[in-house]
């Protein structure tokens, strides 16, 4: 018996051995989650996983929310939204 696996689009970080590697973009780099020993893993604004995956018919992440939020997905099941805050300017007419 014999198995293919396409590891492409795929974050490695840590590893002594990555192990299988594809041809397409594979990244190595933090994958920021929240509050890991808090048992949160979405994915941290500073996360090498936003915006390196590919369009597929996925429309949502594990939460429900929305993906892509920008022109590509974020590797993995959680889609990351990021804040931004603009601020307030007000004039006096």
């Amino acid at each position: 018996a014999s198995t293919t696996v396409f590891a492409d689009h795929t974050l490695f970080w840590a590893n002594t051995n990555n192990g299988i590697q594809g041809t397409n973009p594979v990244l190595n780099g933090d994958p920021a989650f929240v509050n890991p020993t808090g048992g949160d893993y979405h994915i941290g604004s500073a996360s090498a996983a936003i915006g390196a995956g590919i369009l597929t018919a996925v429309t949502t992440d594990i939460d429900g929310d929305h993906r892509p939020v920008g022109l590509l997905p974020d590797i993995g099941a959680d889609e990351a939204l990021l804040q931004v805050f603009m601020p307030l300017v007000l004039q006096n007419w």
